[in-house]
């Protein structure tokens, strides 16, 4: 939905007007499609977000709801150790509790 990716792009503090406008540019397709096709053929991409590491290690993160600010960081640390630090952690996945 445009207004969530906008809403996004405000809170990440980007430049909005040049949000907008490039969100509305068909020419940046072919740089979306070139950097998926790379992403996935080079790096092994299957997600957004997926983080890539000085080194090559990289993982996919997602995240709900947002940890609390004042666990950002400390959760931003862990992350990297266990991706960087830690090349035999392959998956770690919570179940969906029925609802």
């Amino acid at each position: 939905k445009r207004s969530t990716l906008e809403e996004a792009a405000s809170r990440s503090e980007l430049d909005l007007e040049r949000f907008k406008a490039d969100l509305s540019d068909r020419e940046l397709l072919k740089e979306i499609r070139d950097d998926y096709v790379s992403g996935r053929d080079g790096l092994g991409v299957f997600g957004t977000p997926t983080f890539v590491f000085p080194g090559g290690q990289s993982a996919y993160l997602r995240l709900l709801p947002p940890p609390p600010s004042v666990d950002a960081l400390p959760l931003w640390e862990d992350f990297v150790r266990a991706v960087c630090d830690r090349p035999y952690v392959r998956e770690i996945k919570r179940p969906q509790l029925p609802q």
